[in-house]
């Protein structure tokens, strides 16, 4: 330090209090810039990485070397030609259908659909029933695409449409009667009707 006379006065020495202190302010200093580097990483990651949606004609090495997806976390063999590969990333269920090696299609959804467990009871249905198999390309692309046909299993719809917000059941003299209730989107809803267990109808009401 100068004086008004240009002599040069020492600076007064710090005591070990204050430079305590000091190394205190810069460790929080920096602490503070790796903690606000570490949570801009991670919305890069979650925004990028995560949210890369399946290509259609991807194959199984593209997931498997991809960085956002890797190795699948469960697999089912629903026939020779498709399998079918889980991924759950932050609590959703991807469910990713491939055909000679190559992504046919894609469904995701929460965890409260539990959709890992009706992917299974369709892989059953499939593997029990050989004449199912003879169209199951066509079924298969109904349940991908979120398509409607008459005499679609109520796992078929599950599938596709994930859980309905409400299900009314009626016994009649023929059987159970269910109304499954959707809203999708949520300025209108449809309405499925299975007979034992087979959709008979299906309704869409605009509000």
């Amino acid at each position: 330090m100068a004086s008004a006379l240009g002599v040069r006065i020492p600076s007064p020495a710090l005591t070990n209090e204050q430079i305590t202190m000091n190394n205190y302010q810069k460790t929080k200093f920096y602490t503070r810039c790796l903690l606000l580097i570490a949570h801009c990483s991670l919305l890069i990651f979650l925004t990028v990485g995560c949210q890369q949606d399946i290509i259609l004609g991807m194959t199984t090495d593209d997931l498997k070397f991809s960085r956002a997806w890797g190795e699948p976390h469960d697999t089912l063999k629903a026939t020779e030609q498709i399998e079918i590969w889980r991924y759950v990333i932050y609590d959703i269920d991807h469910i990713i259908f491939i055909k000679d090696h190559e992504v046919v299609g894609q469904i995701r959804y929460g965890p409260q659909e539990k959709m890992w467990a009706i992917t299974q009871r369709w892989v059953k249905h499939v593997k029990d029933n050989p004449v199912y198999q003879l169209s199951i390309d066509k079924y298969l692309d109904d349940i991908i695409n979120q398509r409607l046909r008459l005499g679609m299993t109520q796992t078929e719809a599950s599938l596709s449409w994930g859980n309905p917000v409400n299900v009314k059941r009626t016994q009649l003299r023929y059987g159970i009667r269910e109304e499954w209730l959707y809203r999708r989107p949520v300025y209108s809803k449809t309405v499925l009707v299975f007979d034992n267990g087979i959709l008979t109808d299906w309704e869409t009401i605009k509000k």
